[in-house]
C-alpha cells in the first residue's frame, strides 16, 4: 500500500507540474527571433511529453501493484478454503474414531454380562466370549485405522518447517586446527547455529582430544581486532555451548536473549588458555 501511496503522489505531483507550466510562448520577449520561438516551443513540447510518459508510467505500475494485491488475496481464499475442507475431514474422522470406542465399550460391557450369566451351559458362554472378543478386535482395527486416518490429516494440516538463513561462513585457522563450514538459521520461531559434515577439529595432542575443553563464543570484536594467539576478552564475548563433537552436523539452540546483531565474529575457543583454534566473521 505504501507503494501505491507514493506512486499516486508522483502522478499528482507531475499534474500539476504541467498545470502549472509558465513557458508560455505568447509572452517570450519581441527580441526573440522565430527560430528561436520554434525551438522554445519544441523544448516545452518535450517537457510535456516526458511528463506524459512519467505520468503513464505511474499510473501503469499502480495498476500492476493492484492486480498482484488482487491475485494475493485470491490465491489466501482458496488456501482458506483448502484448509477448512482438511478440518472437515479431520473432524470426521475424530467422530468415527470415538464411535468406535464407544462400540468397544459397549461390547466389553456385553462379554461382562456374558460372564456373569452362569445359568448359561458352558458352551453358550464360550461361544459368547469369542464372538464378544472377535467385535473388540473389530472394534481396535476401526479404532486404529480412525487414528491413522487422524495422524495423516494432522500431518497435513501442520505448518511446513520454512527454514531461513540468517548468516553463512567458514571457519578460518592459522594452524589448521578448525575447518569448516556454519550457519546460523530460523525455524519454528527459534535460531539454530549449525555445523555441516565439512567441519572438523584436529586436537594437537591427547589432553587436548576431549570437546569438553572446547567452547563455542561469540565476540563483539571483528577479526580484524582479534587473534589465535590473543586471549578473548570476557567483556566482549559470550560463551554459547561446549562443542557437542569434534567433527560432523551438529546443532546449537540460539536463546531469545542472544542479539545477534550486536556480535561480529564466532569462534572455537581453548578455555583452558584463553586460544582461539578457529574463527569466522558473522555476516
Amino acid at each position: 500500500m505504501f507503494k501505491v501511496f507514493i506512486a499516486l503522489f508522483v502522478v499528482t505531483m507531475i499534474t500539476i507540474s504541467c498545470s502549472d507550466n509558465p513557458n508560455k510562448i505568447e509572452n517570450a520577449p519581441e527580441t526573440l527571433t522565430q527560430a528561436d520561438l520554434a525551438q522554445k516551443a519544441e523544448q516545452t513540447a518535450l517537457a510535456e511529453r516526458e511528463r506524459a510518459r512519467l505520468a503513464a508510467e505511474a499510473a501503469a505500475r499502480i495498476k500492476a501493484d493492484a492486480i498482484a494485491q488482487a491475485k494475493a488475496e485470491a490465491e489466501a481464499r482458496v488456501e482458506a478454503r483448502r484448509l477448512a475442507e482438511k478440518r472437515a475431514q479431520l473432524d470426521q474422522s475424530k467422530y468415527r474414531a470415538v464411535a468406535a470406542i464407544q462400540n468397544a465399550e459397549i461390547i466389553a460391557d456385553a462379554q461382562k454380562q456374558a460372564q456373569r450369566d452362569t445359568v448359561n451351559t458352558n458352551k453358550e458362554i464360550a461361544a459368547k466370549k469369542v464372538n464378544a472378543e472377535k467385535l473388540i478386535e473389530d472394534a481396535k482395527t476401526v479404532t486404529k485405522k480412525a487414528e491413522t486416518e487422524t495422524d495423516l490429516i494432522q500431518e497435513e494440516l501442520a505448518p511446513e518447517q520454512i527454514e531461513t538463513l540468517i548468516a553463512t561462513g567458514t571457519f578460518i585457522s592459522n594452524n589448521d586446527l578448525i575447518e569448516g563450514d556454519w550457519k546460523i538459521i530460523a525455524k519454528n520461531d527459534q535460531q539454530y547455529l549449525q555445523f555441516d559434515d565439512t567441519f572438523s577439529s584436529q586436537p594437537r595432542n591427547e589432553s587436548e582430544a576431549s570437546t569438553d575443553r572446547l567452547q563455542i563464543i561469540f565476540s563483539r570484536q571483528s577479526l580484524d581486532e582479534i587473534t589465535t594467539e590473543t586471549p578473548a576478552n570476557q567483556q566482549d564475548i559470550l560463551q554459547l555451548s561446549p562443542l557437542l563433537a569434534t567433527s560432523g552436523k551438529q546443532e546449537y539452540l540460539l536463546t531469545e536473549l542472544i542479539d545477534l546483531s550486536t556480535y561480529k565474529s564466532l569462534h572455537i575457543l581453548n578455555p583452558d588458555d584463553g586460544k582461539i583454534w578457529g574463527s569466522s566473521e558473522l555476516r
